[in-house]
């Protein structure tokens, strides 16, 4: 089987992940295409991917590669064909805009996903509903939690390293697996197929709460277990959602997959360092990892820590991606100074206007970023500053299991310099405790006329009163500006020029085959200015 997806890049640049599944030494695949001037050429070589999956022979099962086109237009589809063997795909690309259009000519759409727990999709439904075809995306981002290495609760995870990586190899083929044709199952694929995407981890790409030990984990009670979990799920991540092969792949590591060798724990270890930058202009976008790369060294560390170079909830990102956040920050500075339209978007794995997790419960249950020493000391300034210079920003997330549209306004301010948009879940995990009890709870207000329909989720809470050390926001979350969305959902960011500035708005897209439900819900539009 062979599934291709699109990887977002610069106008005019797409790479295409070609993953070959369940073919033990495959052909290389070649890509080609007679739609000139595009140029194709190789960007990753084709590699095992390091789950642990191989044949009787010990064969590597499942491969990828990555190409990369070059000298699209972004207003004619480019047709490029992927052989392998026997399999052949054809499929239509086309660059990224290089600006968003005005009103009259279209809208620049981010289709925005996250949180997806295939198990628990049985029927395919997020497949049914991406696939509509007035869902016309230009960009995909995936927010985080593309699966759930930790799921289910207290499972008993192989002590080998080979084990461990088939164990979250499998959960990643089930999600990435190509669907056949006329077949509507579950899995992702039909999110990735809809525009290129950009991919970030968030936690559960690890286990819940990463790098911390969770007591429902047992793996996680060790160091060694943390440090074996840690690099199987990195590498995984590195192989199914990453392009740059810049990134420290290590060489050791199918070795160690695929013929069990010792798993070297390397406390030096480069950071990952995944940040992407795209300017769409006026927008300017950076997606950030601000998981993978947290307290590094606190991972390989058993309970209570002492050294003074792990310390807990200290940074989240290295010293590389805070000089690539500043430098995306000085950009749009620099616009605003020769009176340039510019606007900031960002996009990581974590909500930003929510308050920090209380100390008695940051590392037993979910830590935010507004528990580390580097988001208040180095993070927070850098939106404070654009705030401050009456610089727009975007913030736009997932992971919290709702969906929310919020704004912040600087002290002082008379206008908004900060949205949040949050999309998730695309579909929540169950929770087999817990959710028993709110399903009979909802069965039982069902036979009074006062049912859920979303019993398993949590309501969408109103923004903190205040985030940040100079900041004071003022929300206004249920009248005007305000919007949330419960239940399981995608949501379709739209941007439009409009004079010296953009206009956007948000739909959410409810992933459920409940009729009583509203399939749609609209936010007003948002004006984007730099005074």
């Amino acid at each position: 089987m062979m599934m291709v997806y699109r990887m977002a890049a610069a106008p005019g640049t797409l790479y295409l992940w070609v993953g070959l599944f369940n073919v033990p030494q495959p052909a290389m695949p070649v890509a080609s295409t007679s739609s000139a001037p595009v140029n194709v050429s190789i960007h990753s070589p084709l590699r095992a991917i390091r789950d642990g999956i191989a044949d009787n022979d010990q064969h590597p099962l499942n491969h990828r590669v990555v190409f990369k086109l070059t000298g699209l237009a972004n207003d004619q589809d480019a047709e490029i064909t992927i052989r392998s063997g026997t399999d052949l795909q054809t499929l239509r690309c086309r660059s990224l805009p290089a600006q968003v259009p005005w009103a009259m000519d279209g809208s620049f759409n981010i289709l925005l996903c996250s949180c997806y727990s295939q198990p628990d999709d049985g029927t395919g439904l997020l497949s049914k509903i991406v696939s509509a075809p007035h869902l016309r995306p230009d960009l995909t981002l995936m927010m985080g939690d593309q699966i759930y290495g930790d799921l289910p609760l207290f499972e008993d995870l192989p002590t080998d390293t080979p084990g461990l990586a088939r164990k979250l190899g499998r959960k990643y083929l089930n999600n990435w697996r190509p669907m056949q044709q006329g077949e509507s199952g579950s899995g992702l694929s039909s999110v990735l197929s809809k525009a290129p995407s950009l991919c970030v981890a968030d936690d559960h790409e690890y286990w819940n709460n990463y790098p911390y030990r969770q007591y429902q984990l047992p793996k996680t009670y060790t160091a060694k277990g943390r440090a074996q979990w840690r690099a199987v799920a990195q590498a995984l991540y590195q192989d199914y959602q990453l392009i740059d092969p810049a990134l420290p792949i290590d060489p050791e590591m199918d070795k160690v997959v695929f013929h069990n060798t010792a798993l070297q724990v390397d406390p030096a270890r480069p950071t990952l360092d995944v940040v992407h930058r795209l300017d769409i202009d006026p927008l300017k976008l950076l997606v950030v990892d601000l998981r993978s790369d947290r307290d590094p060294g606190y991972w390989q560390k058993d309970f209570p820590v002492s050294a003074p170079h792990a310390q807990p909830f200290d940074s989240l990102v290295s010293p590389k991606v805070m000089a690539e956040m500043r430098r995306w920050a000085d950009d749009l500075l620099l616009a605003k100074q020769n009176r340039q339209p510019a606007f900031g978007l960002f996009s990581s794995g974590q909500a930003f206007l929510i308050p920090p997790a209380e100390e008695k419960d940051r590392e037993k249950v979910d830590a935010e970023m507004a528990n580390y020493r580097q988001f208040n000391e180095q993070i927070m300034p850098i939106f404070e500053q654009l705030a401050a210079a009456d610089i727009p920003v975007v913030y736009i997330t997932g992971d919290v299991h709702w969906g929310r549209l919020a704004q912040a306004r600087q002290s002082g301010s008379s206008h908004t310099t900060l949205h949040e948009v949050i999309s998730s879940p695309s579909f929540v995990i169950h929770v087999a405790a817990t959710d028993s009890f709110k399903l009979i709870g909802n069965s039982v207000r069902r036979l009074f006329g006062q049912s859920d329909p979303w019993p398993r989720h949590p309501s969408v809470p109103q923004p903190p009163g205040k985030v940040g050390r100079l900041t004071l926001p003022q929300f206004d979350p249920e009248h005007g500006s305000g919007l949330r969305q419960r239940g399981d959902q995608i949501a379709m960011l739209s941007f439009r020029r409009a004079g010296a500035g953009i206009d956007f708005d948000v739909t959410y897209h409810a992933v459920t085959d409940n009729r009583k439900l509203p399939p749609q819900q609209y936010s007003q539009t948002f004006s984007l200015r730099v005074l």
